[in-house]
């Protein structure tokens, strides 16, 4: 089953969550708040629900350029769940009339609709986690690692 990503308000908020090798963490300095998540193992006693773990014991996460979604998290003091808005393999929605169109005719139906406006058009976060002391990027995005950080 694939799980969702996360976002957070900042760094210390992912660092309560995850386990951050150095260099994920100088990952984490340089490009957030912004599109790059890391995967990365959850931390003993860490707080998050089973949903979001994957199978092996790792998180998807990032700190999001978003201020409101930021700011959502930072006031709730926990990561949130950060799925795309629109119903799975239907066109990415970018204004609220767009997703409630395409759960018009859905039996299940979110709970709360928060309207920021329309959003901007962009690529999907980069995903980058670290094997064998190695970045590998996961998903390309809108995010270009330059190639002296990775694998």
């Amino acid at each position: 089953t694939k799980t969702p990503p996360l976002i957070a308000a900042n760094l210390a908020m992912v660092e309560k969550q995850v386990v951050l090798s150095d260099r994920l963490r100088e990952f984490a300095h340089l490009f957030w708040p912004g599109p790059l998540t890391i995967v990365a193992p959850i931390k003993e006693g860490s707080s998050l629900s089973p949903a979001v773990v994957r199978e092996d014991g790792t998180v998807a996460i990032r700190v999001t350029s978003h201020l409101v979604a930021r700011t959502l998290s930072e006031e709730l003091n926990v990561p949130l769940v950060a799925t795309s808005a629109n119903v799975a393999g239907e066109e990415t929605c970018y204004d609220i009339t767009h997703v409630q169109n395409q759960f018009q005719t859905r039996h299940l139906q979110p709970d709360f609709y928060l309207d920021d406006g329309v959003l901007e058009k962009r690529l999907p976060s980069t995903i980058v986690a670290e094997k064998e002391g190695k970045i590998v990027v996961l998903r390309q995005g809108e995010l270009v690692i330059p190639e002296s950080y990775v694998a």
